[in-house]
């Protein structure tokens, strides 16, 4: 289906991704060194950029920070300048010489092909864990664009060299020698083809472009990872004159978070047209020793003792006869017709809240009346980028930074009832779940093993349900023609359907470097994960976007799509309570 590519030398630099300042689900609060802000400021919806799921879309600006080295990617003649060395740290030292030795036997490798060696994020354990609980058919997303114009195959294979020079994430693989225990391991960057092990054309020239990438999305997702190489893959599937040709990036969730996806692809875009470049990234080293290393151990296990003390366990229980495969997935994308987001944005105002904060009241109100529990705990994906302020330009910063961790509500808000029967409580629950939520975000990089040890919740996983809001974030693609490339040279995402559409129905078969992991402790067999969007440009105001999976022994399609309505609904009635 794709054949690997033959080697080329790389132009040297790469672009700095445009910073996105969009909304979504936590306010920007104090590092870990408490500083003071204004956390109430509702005005300006401090929120940061947290995408799951679909491919971040980029900007066309220049960036905005300082040129250090200019190059021309499609120069097939520019020879390698050195990069500038990143500062040496001690992450690397806080690997024993013994774990390193396991983690370079079990890859099969030369140590000197190693360029360093780090405990994995708390996010990357996570999304391990999720990848090999889904039996490899899940985590592992491809996302694809359409070129308008035809592809220059060496053009592209150099822009996508640099990107892994540059991005050492992009080099990285991970290893288990423990349980409860995986690292990141580098690789570096070596002559020859192997700069382009990564990089494959289709083969097949049957149907159209759509056809054709739709076969190779099915093809991709039969065909996942072992982890012995790094799980990154770049595949070109060529389409005849008019339709331009397809571009399909393949990165595993545990190596890159989307909002760094959608830097990723503005670098390509701008190395391929062959546009100012920088040669500095952000370092993701110092990002993972400050993330690891420079906290309070001590404070932290106390606030997740505190906060999840008397959680009661939150289980969605099966709506199906529990028949069929527990592997295959369900997912759907629903188009709310209640909730209006310009009423959801004057209620925030009202309550001196974000629209985040009353869409997470309204989740929990939903997971209290489903499950019984009068304290409900679920999982939460966070930016995981808002705790440290450390490390230079964050924000551009390419790599796994996402995280999840359990969450709940404040003991003095009662979510057993209907919210909605006073206003006056509402505007004091919903602040209160405000400060909840800022008090966590110091703590998002915590390690969810240590944080359900901590909270003594027993041997199980407390919870099988997750939640993600997007806001200002559009879950669904526009139609084609009202979005078209804004020039020759742009790339347009290919909206092609869901995740499930192409992942295989059951567990795919062969070892990874990974497979020592215990799971259980981290993530349930069967889970429901909800993100929750919005499309602003619906006229009359904007609607919710609501896309949500499950297994389908735990919630078929309609039960799905009835549990969607309801979240719509539920955060309609708070509005109009808040706007009464």
């Amino acid at each position: 289906m794709a054949q690997q590519s033959t080697d080329v030398k790389p132009p040297a630099g790469a672009a700095n991704g445009e910073r996105q300042q969009k909304e979504s689900f936590l306010v920007r609060l104090p590092s870990r060194t408490l500083s003071k802000t204004n956390f109430n400021d509702t005005t300006s919806h401090p929120f940061t950029p947290m995408r799951n799921g679909e491919a971040t879309p980029f900007g066309g600006s220049q960036p905005v920070t300082p040129l250090y080295e200019i190059v021309q990617a499609h120069d097939p003649n520019a020879r390698p300048a050195p990069l500038e060395r990143q500062p040496t740290t001690s992450v690397e030292s806080l690997v024993s010489a013994a774990d390193r030795q396991k983690v370079v036997a079990k890859l099969d490798i030369y140590d000197r092909a190693v360029e360093a060696v780090m405990p994995v994020l708390p996010g990357q354990e996570f999304h391990l864990a999720s990848w090999l609980t889904s039996g490899r058919t899940l985590a592992e997303p491809t996302w694809a664009f359409r070129t308008k114009v035809p592809v220059d195959e060496h053009r592209l294979r150099g822009a996508w060299a640099v990107l892994r020079r540059r991005h050492p994430i992009l080099r990285s693989t991970l290893v288990a020698v423990r349980p409860d225990e995986a690292f990141t391991v580098v690789l570096r960057q070596s002559s020859g083809a192997s700069n382009y092990a990564t990089f494959y054309k289709a083969s097949g020239h049957k149907g159209t472009l759509e056809e054709r990438v739709k076969l190779e999305l099915k093809h991709l997702a039969g065909q996942p990872s072992s982890l012995k190489t790094p799980p990154t893959r770049l595949t070109l599937v060529k389409g005849d004159i008019a339709e331009g040709d397809a571009v399909l990036i393949t990165i595993h969730h545990a190596a890159c978070d989307t909002r760094s996806m959608g830097l990723l692809v503005h670098e390509l875009t701008e190395l391929y047209q062959g546009k100012p470049v920088l040669s500095k990234a952000p370092s993701f080293r110092n990002f993972v020793k400050e993330t690891l290393f420079t906290h309070n151990r001590d404070a932290e296990e106390e606030f997740w003792k505190d906060t999840l003390h008397d959680c009661e366990d939150t289980i969605v229980k099966p709506e199906t006869d529990g028949e069929g495969n527990p592997l295959k997935k369900n997912e759907i994308l629903v188009r709310g017709t209640k909730t209006n987001t310009h009423d959801l944005e004057k209620a925030a105002v009202q309550a001196d809240v974000t629209p985040p904060t009353i869409i997470y009241l309204a989740y929990s109100h939903i997971l209290a009346e489903k499950t019984g529990s009068k304290r409900p705990v679920f999982g939460c994906f966070h930016s995981g980028r808002d705790s440290i302020d450390t490390v230079d330009r964050i924000d551009d910063l390419v790599g796994p930074c996402s995280t999840m961790l359990p969450t709940t509500i404040p003991e003095d808000v009662d979510v057993s009832h209907d919210l909605s029967n006073s206003r006056s409580e509402l505007i004091t629950s919903l602040k209160s779940v405000h400060d909840h939520l800022n008090s966590q975000v110091p703590y998002e990089q915590s390690r969810l093993r240590d944080v359900l040890r901590w909270a003594e919740v027993g041997e199980s996983v407390p919870f099988n349900t997750y939640l993600n809001i997007l806001w200002n974030t559009k879950l669904q693609g526009a139609p084609e023609e009202e979005n078209p490339p804004a020039d020759d040279y742009s790339w347009e995402r290919m909206d092609l359907g869901m995740r499930t559409d192409y992942s295989a129905a059951s567990a795919i078969p062969g070892p990874t470097t990974v497979d020592v992991l215990n799971t259980s402790t981290v993530m349930r067999k069967h889970n429901v994960f909800v993100d929750v969007g919005c499309d602003r440009e619906e006229v009359g105001g904007g609607v919710l976007e609501i896309r949500l999976s499950a297994n389908e022994v735990l919630m078929a399609a309609a039960d799905l799509e009835a549990l969607a309505k309801q979240i719509d609904s539920e955060v309609a009635q708070l509005v109009e309570c808040l706007l009464s």
